[in-house]
């Protein structure tokens, strides 16, 4: 099979707007940089180019077009493409860890879809992605059928058609929530604050400049703000969440519409995750890390396919959630934690480095009338440096017993993770003679194999608590060879 019609007429679409932009650039440049003759001459040669490209990139969407087909058997699906470099996937059934749907606003009026098929690649990146283009009628059918194909293969016991609905939507109240308790805008408002400082120190007395700096400030602020508040109403416009006994859906998106069917099965953690500020008003951040599909989710919102699966939402809430749709991931209150000595470890090395940094400098300064600027500013660093020691040995923390292992790490921004033991590949534990002197160690989960490895840390933990995880492991694994 081969992708719809309307995909190519799509793709012609998307070409000839690109050398449209071009032209009217182009154009532009001559009118405002030539006179008429040479005005004439240059649109002249610059039609004659268009034209040889247009010809070249039609003929590559087209040859493109008919040499991209794939199949769908009883037991896998075959994908091929390419032109002079041909390239041809076969991926099974049981390796398929979601089937994605997304549509953005420029496929709308062409009445298309594109469908991403993830599946269990050691390495993955965009050019393992299985990625299918047709009519939206069409992608449907085909989604039916890959998850049809799952439950007669008796892998994924799938049957989407009977979704149950959870209680979650992403309103613009938590669009707008989300980015006042949020440590991004709690910066951008002390930086507004220091700015307006500094005006008041340049302008002096002269009032009509300081009132423009207080506007240009403000407007600044404003427009963040506003921006923030409407990328993210629209980004997870319309949010819902379905599920059933083998699958989880999530659908949403406004100008790019998004529908993901993620087998839990295929899931190897969830992580909640909130900065101070989100951890002060009891919000949190829910996401999936998946076997194939790398993080839905990351430090990174834009990239594509992480997503969250809860994006902001009260603590409450989402353990309910949680505990209705993936009870095995119900996260533990903490039994081991940073131990007291371990503050120390935390604060020695960035006091030894600021003061390595800052000290000098002031005493540069000693004979200028800077001396309070060094001063203060090597105060503030002590200050955020203690913080940050302070909620960093405060977030170290985990929990584990037969079935996963929770974790807790991160300062200003905490993130907590729930790990099935069949998940865990590899257990480190990290130490020093210092940290041997008072029996304390750093453990590393590593929940992935080759390129793609995730690997998590909590700090300075006793070592003494940690003496049977090894074991646990050990025990796992030889079940888990065994069946």
């Amino acid at each position: 099979m081969k992708y719809g019609k309307k995909y190519l007429y799509y793709s012609y679409f998307c070409f000839l707007s690109g050398i449209l932009f071009l032209l009217t650039f182009g154009i532009i440049s001559i009118i405002i940089e030539n006179n008429n003759e040479e005005m004439i001459e240059n649109i002249f040669l610059i039609a004659i180019f268009l034209i040889i490209f247009m010809i070249i990139g039609f003929t590559i969407i087209t040859l493109s077009y008919h040499k991209t087909k794939y199949t769908i058997s009883d037991k896998e699906i075959t994908f091929s493409k390419g032109i002079i470099f041909r390239k041809t996937q076969i991926v099974s059934f049981n390796k398929i860890s979601a089937v994605n749907i997304h549509k953005n606003i420029l496929m709308r009026p062409f009445g298309i879809s594109k469908l991403s098929i993830d599946s269990l690649c050691a390495y993955k990146d965009a050019e393992d992605e299985i990625v299918i283009y047709d009519d939206d009628k069409k992608i449907k059918e085909i989604e039916s059928l890959i998850i049809s194909k799952l439950k007669n293969d008796n892998l994924d016991n799938a049957n989407v058609d009977t979704n149950t609905g959870i209680e979650y939507k992403y309103t613009f109240k938590d669009a707008f929530t989300s980015v006042i308790c949020s440590l991004f805008f709690v910066l951008l408002l002390v930086l507004s604050i220091v700015l307006l400082i500094i005006s008041i120190i340049i302008t002096k007395n002269k009032t009509t400049e300081f009132i423009f700096y207080i506007i240009g400030i403000a407007i600044v602020l404003v427009l963040a703000f506003i921006s923030s508040v409407l990328s993210r109403y629209l980004r997870y416009y319309g949010y819902t969440i379905t599920y059933d006994e083998e699958n989880i859906r999530l659908c949403y998106g406004l100008f790019v519409k998004k529908d993901y069917v993620i087998n839990r099965k295929r899931i190897k953690a969830v992580a909640m995750s909130e900065d101070i500020v989100k951890k002060a008003f009891g919000y949190t951040k829910v996401t999936f890390e998946m076997v194939g599909l790398g993080n839905v989710d990351s430090s990174n919102d834009n990239t594509e396919p992480n997503d969250s699966f809860m994006p902001f939402v009260k603590k409450e809430t989402a353990n309910k959630i949680i505990s209705r749709v993936l009870p095995e991931y119900d996260f533990e209150n903490l039994t081991i934690k940073a131990k007291n000595k371990s503050y120390k470890f935390f604060i020695l090395l960035p006091f030894i480095v600021i003061s390595f940094i800052c000290l000098p400098v002031i005493i540069v300064l000693l004979q200028t009338d800077y001396l309070i600027v060094g001063i203060v500013i090597y105060s503030i660093l002590l200050v955020i440096m203690m913080l940050h020691a302070k909620l960093l040995k405060q977030n170290q923390g985990m929990y584990y017993d037969n079935k996963k292992i929770c974790l807790s790490t991160g300062s200003f921004i905490r993130k907590r993770y729930t790990i099935l033991w069949e998940n865990v590949v590899c257990i480190e534990l990290h130490t020093t003679i210092l940290r041997e002197k008072y029996e304390i160690t750093s453990i590393y989960i590593n929940t992935n194999g080759g390129l793609t490895k995730s690997t998590k840390k909590v700090i300075n933990v006793d070592k003494n608590e940690l003496v049977d995880i090894d074991c646990k492991l050990i025990k796992q694994k030889i079940r888990r060879f065994s069946n």
